[in-house]
């Protein structure tokens, strides 16, 4: 049965690992820029957003969504709009000359700081939200009485490792794609990207007052 539930986690996970959310084109984006490495560690960010909303979840907290739905929703709007501009008009940290002596300084922070922006990114989208406690509804009408909360855990634990497996596929795609790329191709796929995290930002302001 616990088996039964971890499989179960693994078709919604391909789902949500290639649903094109502004989660998927930030770890492509640090893949390009920084480094398989450094994706792996925003997409670690990400993942503990999402653990963070499966436990809400979980503990049946939908009296609070209606509040994260209207007051997240814009901002998340507003953070996705500015980070999508940010990016459509810096230069590429890969094409940036650096100090060899401070690169190992730097970069020891900057793990950090790539993990908060998976992390922050994610939790800050209200439907990512809606999606965790859809699911949990849905699942709980079907997991049996007696395994209830194990039947829940694996499910998503499911869910959490295709996700983060598909993105361990993703960023060493995008990384070994990047020695292929000339550095104008690197800075033509930023600004595409950035466009896109733009669109979703606005789509999302759409969205949260469509459903108001």
């Amino acid at each position: 049965m616990i088996v039964n539930a971890f499989l179960k986690g693994i078709p919604v996970g391909l789902i949500l690992a290639f649903s094109f959310g502004p989660a998927f084109f930030l770890v492509i984006q640090t893949a390009l820029e920084k480094g398989f490495k450094k994706a792996i560690v925003t997409s670690i960010g990400v993942s503990s957003s999402d653990a963070v909303f499966i436990c809400l979840s979980l503990l049946g907290i939908t009296a609070i969504e209606g509040l994260l739905k209207d007051v997240f929703g814009v901002i998340a709007s507003i953070v996705l709009i500015i980070y999508g501009v940010v990016m459509i008009f810096s230069k590429p940290e890969i094409l940036k000359k650096r100090n060899p002596k401070v690169k190992d300084i730097r970069s020891k922070n900057e793990y950090i700081k790539l993990y908060f922006k998976g992390f922050l990114l994610n939790i800050a989208n209200p439907f990512v939200l809606i999606f965790w406690v859809s699911i949990a509804g849905i699942v709980s009408q079907t997991a049996p009485k007696d395994q209830f909360l194990l039947y829940n855990i694996f499910f998503f634990l499911g869910i959490l490792f295709t996700v983060f497996s598909m993105d361990v596929i993703k960023s060493l795609t995008a990384h070994k794609l990047k020695n292929y790329l000339r550095p104008r191709y690197i800075i033509y796929a930023n600004r595409i990207i950035g466009c896109i995290i733009v669109i979703l930002g606005v789509l999302l302001i759409f969205k949260t007052f469509m459903i108001n």
